[in-house]
């Protein structure tokens, strides 16, 4: 920028001299004026440029050159807008909106950011949703910041799909409600070598959206992580490509829409660990997990010993399977929307009490409740609206089920959780 505007300083100065040293040379030696006498060039040229007065001469040429002048900002100013139109093109965000599902089970929905251009800095984008009157829904701030971004290399832009989150509710309301609202994301940043800012908008409508069966959402991303720099130099112009279209994947659009729709969130038990409470018999305690209905649902089968191992001083005092969140998980969405905590318990003969325990990060209990299982099944469905107010389910951080070694608890035995989730109840 101020290459530019010492260029264009430059040019009116060299402009004004000339017209100035013109006119004083033809007053001076061809009218051969008593003004033109008085003065010496510079000082005529002064004049000329607006400084000074002189009623012996004309002002005509003080008038052109002001209006020169006008026209020379003008210009630059053009200039300048132009070269910020044409860096907002080097800047890219991606035609389409991709959905797919990280190994946890969870689902993102992601764009690619690019640039072409020199680089950029202070860059940022955000999302926001409108209804179809125009008023703003809800704003996703700062889902990707950087001080920096160089030449040729892009980003990609990860926003979680999870209950209470910005991209749920909008996925949500298209499957499930009337599909008005209207999905924007704004990229700004200041260009680097002029110091401009700028901003690029992009409007994503449903047929954007496209799901795909990969982790890595987009096909040459695949040394990328989540909002991370893509570095591959190979492929150049294939990887632009990305910008323009993604193909869909029909099962993953299937398994997504069947998601979003079904109002359940599954609690993964994969993470539950064994505690032995007392002695600390690690052998005390094991726990298997199966998959069923392709994966989607889990179940836990927990085997307990109480009996008095070698080497051991004691029988254990409980033992407890438990299911850590770090860090917290917030349930306050799921408390909003009058979710229940759902799961099937049953259990060997003789196992006469589990007991299930929800806590926070203070290790306070949410929820405490003793279970009666049997051989069969049981159903158990706790709202979260009724086991507390809101401001107690902001920080979830365990999840256990223990058994305590207690007279009429046998030795040995098992139980076994089915499809721990999250439901959505009647508000």
């Amino acid at each position: 920028m101020t290459k530019i505007v010492l260029a264009f300083v430059l040019s009116l100065a060299i402009l004004s001299l000339i017209a100035s040293g013109s006119v004083y040379l033809v007053q001076k030696h061809v009218l051969k004026t008593a003004a033109a006498q008085e003065y010496s060039f510079w000082q005529f040229s002064l004049y000329i440029l607006g400084y000074g007065d002189s009623p012996a001469v004309d002002a005509g040429m003080q008038l052109v050159l002001g209006i020169v002048g006008i026209i020379m900002i003008s210009l630059l100013s053009a200039c300048l807008t132009i070269d910020l139109f044409r860096r907002a093109k080097d800047v890219l965000i991606s035609n389409n909106l991709v959905i797919w599902q990280n190994s946890n089970k969870g689902y993102c929905a992601s764009i690619l950011l690019g640039n072409r251009g020199q680089t950029i800095c202070n860059v940022s984008v955000a999302a926001q949703l409108f209804d179809s009157t125009g008023e703003t829904l809800s704003i996703e701030d700062n889902t990707f910041s950087k001080p920096i971004v160089i030449s040729n290399h892009m980003w990609r832009v990860d926003l979680p799909v999870k209950i209470g989150s910005f991209m749920y509710e909008y996925f949500h309301n298209q499957y499930k409600g009337d599909g008005q609202m209207q999905l924007y994301v704004l990229g700004s940043f200041i260009d680097a070598s002029t110091g401009q800012e700028s901003m690029i908008c992009k409007e994503y409508r449903f047929k954007d959206v496209v799901a795909v069966d990969r982790e890595q959402p987009f096909a040459l991303a695949s040394s990328a992580s989540g909002n991370g720099q893509v570095n591959s130099r190979s492929h150049k112009n294939a990887r632009w490509k990305q910008f323009r279209q993604v193909e869909e994947n029909a099962s993953a659009r299937d398994s997504f829409r069947e998601f979003i729709c079904s109002g359940v969130t599954r609690i993964d038990m994969r993470a539950a660990i064994p505690i032995v409470g007392g002695n600390g018999d690690a052998t005390a305690m094991s726990i298997m997990h199966e998959a069923h209905n392709g994966g989607d649902v889990q179940s836990m089968s927990v085997a307990v010993d109480f009996s008095q191992h070698e080497g051991y001083a004691s029988k254990p005092d409980f033992c407890m399977a438990l299911v850590q969140f770090l860090p917290c998980q917030d349930w306050g969405p799921y408390h909003d929307k009058n979710y229940r905590l759902e799961f099937g318990l049953s259990a060997s003969s003789g196992m006469a009490a589990v007991q299930l325990e929800v806590k926070d990060k203070t290790k306070a209990k949410i929820l405490d409740r003793c279970l009666e299982p049997s051989a069969e099944v049981v159903n158990y469905s706790y709202s979260l609206r009724e086991m507390g107010d809101r401001e107690r389910w902001k920080d979830v951080q365990e999840l256990c089920f223990l058994v305590f070694n207690r007279p009429e608890v046998p030795e040995q035995g098992s139980f076994t959780i089915k499809d721990l989730r999250l439901v959505e109840g009647t508000p």
